[in-house]
């Protein structure tokens, strides 16, 4: 019964002991839980002042804090309340790394030296940056009235300003002839603009020159040429046809693409070939027109020379050709115009022709004699082919001078008048001090006084003849 008794006080004192105990393990652990939701509180304040702008009313959060002290402990009250007891110490060495606001690993840590490399960005608007000019040109390469692509495209880089492509930047391509280009050929980049440019090159393709055949006898060789009027350049590829001797030789036009037929010219060479040119003018883009003056022989049509083509004007442009009619052809005479050389273009090209009639043609020749030794002093002067029935006039070389000579006098032709046949003029001279008793005249009484001797003593021969024999 002692034992029991004793068994029992020695319960109820660890019983008491333990109890006397207690308090204090609450409030470690009460303290241990208030200074890590305290912490997680400073780590949410601290991202919201790196959101916002405007700073946190302090009273007001220590108010929200205390209104819920159970979910959000403020950080006033554990500081009152840390003297008490020492307790609440030790729970700092529990923390979790991760809740650690000097972990510089931690994205959302306290210690600004680990944000401050994330700080400069760069910046997201175009705006604030410099602008930047992207511009590239493709360069293709296409077959003439196919658009089929002969070569590979050609993209290349281009600065912001003035621009311009030609002839130079078109490459040679095996089997092929350029032709022309279009697209965008010039104009102007804007600097911080984005733009792809096009320009096609259009080629031709050139056949492996083959070696001339032999014509047959009885046949004789026609080429046609296909020519651009204005550069003179050849458009399409030369054609080579065999005729029959005595046949008839067509002009064979074909339609071009971007080109339109203006007339043809038949050349016929001393080798008994024929040549047959096509002349051909560039399309007339929408809304403007040209003029053309053709000059031809009268009943024949035949071109007589090469056509006058004006640049592109604009509809209802007031024109003046005048200066271009009656052109001089040697060996044709104008006879008229059909077409007005003085008018307004309405919405369509105009086209004049001028008529010719072919006339014989004359010279005019001056010749520069020495009159007592009949030579040529200087060159003779011999004009252009003049048409019948024109005026002349060369009354310049009346008072010509010669160094060394003076003028003696002038025989033959007028110096002026119309043109009906060869005119020939000869103007004799002197040189500088002698005088005209060696001229021709004179040799020509030598000549005859020699006659007149040579008979006189004849008939004295005679007379003494006669006289000896009586």
């Amino acid at each position: 019964m002692k034992k029991f008794k004793n068994a029992l006080i020695v319960l109820l004192i660890s019983f008491a002991m333990s109890f006397s105990t207690w308090p204090s393990m609450g409030y470690a652990q009460f303290f241990q839980q208030e200074n890590s939701v305290n912490e997680n509180q400073t780590e949410d304040n601290l991202d919201n002042e790196e959101v916002e702008s405007q700073p946190i009313d302090e009273e007001q959060d220590r108010e929200n804090n205390y209104e819920d002290e159970t979910e959000s402990p403020s950080l006033e009250e554990p500081q009152s309340e840390e003297p008490e007891s020492e307790e609440p110490q030790e729970p700092q060495t529990e923390v979790p790394e991760d809740e650690n606001p000097q972990d510089p690993q931690d994205p959302e840590g306290e210690n600004p030296e680990t944000e401050e490399p994330e700080e400069p960005e760069e910046p997201e608007n175009p705006e604030d940056e410099n602008p930047q000019t992207s511009a590239t040109v493709t360069f293709k390469y296409l077959e003439e009235g196919t658009n089929k692509s002969i070569a590979e495209d050609d993209v290349q880089d281009l600065e912001a300003g003035d621009y311009s492509f030609s002839e130079e930047d078109a490459p040679e391509i095996e089997g092929y002839q350029f032709v022309s280009m279009n697209g965008d050929t010039s104009g102007t980049i804007e600097e911080g603009s984005n733009v792809s440019l096009t320009v096609n090159m259009i080629y031709k393709a050139v056949e492996d020159e083959e070696e001339p055949q032999e014509p047959e006898e009885d046949k004789f060789q026609v080429t046609y040429y296909y020519i651009d009027e204005l550069t003179s350049k050849e458009i399409s590829q030369r054609e080579v046809i065999y005729l029959p001797i005595g046949s008839k030789v067509d002009s064979n036009v074909k339609n071009i693409e971007n080109y339109i037929y203006h007339h043809t010219v038949q050349v016929e060479f001393c080798d008994g070939t024929v040549g047959v040119y096509n002349f051909y003018g560039r399309a007339n883009p929408s809304g403007k027109y040209r003029i053309k003056i053709n000059y031809l022989e009268e009943n024949t049509n035949k071109v007589l020379s090469k056509s006058f083509v004006s640049d592109l004007v604009e509809n209802n442009f007031s024109y003046n050709v005048s200066c271009r009619d009656k052109l001089y052809i040697p060996g044709y005479k104008y006879v008229k115009t059909v077409g007005n050389v003085i008018g307004t273009i309405n919405n369509s090209d105009v086209e004049i022709n001028v008529y010719y009639r072919k006339v014989e043609q004359y010279k005019v020749t001056i010749n520069f004699i020495d009159y007592n030794t009949k030579r040529q002093i200087i060159k003779s002067f011999v004009s252009i082919d003049l048409n019948n029935g024109d005026d002349y006039n060369v009354t310049r070389f009346e008072n010509f001078k010669i160094n060394g000579y003076k003028l003696y006098k002038v025989e033959g032709d007028a110096f002026k008048g119309t043109i009906n046949g060869n005119k020939v003029i000869n103007m004799y001279y002197l040189k500088d001090g002698e005088t005209a008793v060696l001229t021709g005249d004179f040799n020509n009484l030598l000549l005859w006084g020699g006659i007149g001797i040579v008979a006189i003593l004849i008939v004295v021969i005679i007379f003494l003849l006669k006289s000896r024999k009586k």
